[in-house]
């Protein structure tokens, strides 16, 4: 009988952004957008325009425990909420990474928090992702 392996919190949250990657990249890919949203383990995205719109909820979270970065084509949500009690300190953490289906300018993003739901409204940036190249034969 083979060995029992025992995964832990690192191993656990890389698959399931493997598995959100994959599944965002299927959409797109595939164009499973019609409706202009393409829905990742509780995260959507709406392409609105000139505008590329990410929300996701985050529960109990506020504003200021959130960190957020977009980068190289990707978006990457940090929480941490630090809590005290009669128990001792506590916390609890959230890390999501996203890869985006087109270029954004992040440097005019905006985030708003409403309900436990984080909104992010990012203006697309113009200019392609990528080229088609036309290939010569000898």
């Amino acid at each position: 009988m083979p060995d029992l392996i025992v995964w832990g919190r690192r191993e656990l949250s890389k698959m399931e952004r493997d598995l959100d990657r994959l599944i965002h990249e299927m959409c797109f890919d595939f164009g499973l957008t019609g409706s202009g949203v393409c829905q990742v383990a509780g995260v959507a995205f709406h392409d609105q325009g000139d505008n590329l719109v990410l929300r996701m909820e985050v529960g109990e979270f506020e504003a200021r425990d959130i960190d957020l970065t977009i980068e190289d084509g990707h978006v990457v949500i940090q929480a941490v909420k630090r809590r005290e009690s009669a128990r001792g300190a506590h916390s609890e953490t959230l890390r999501r990474e996203f890869s985006l289906p087109l270029l954004v300018d992040s440097e005019k993003a905006e985030a708003s928090l409403e309900d436990g739901v984080l909104t992010v409204t990012a203006p697309k940036r113009t200019g392609a992702r990528g080229a088609k190249v036309r290939v010569h034969g000898k």
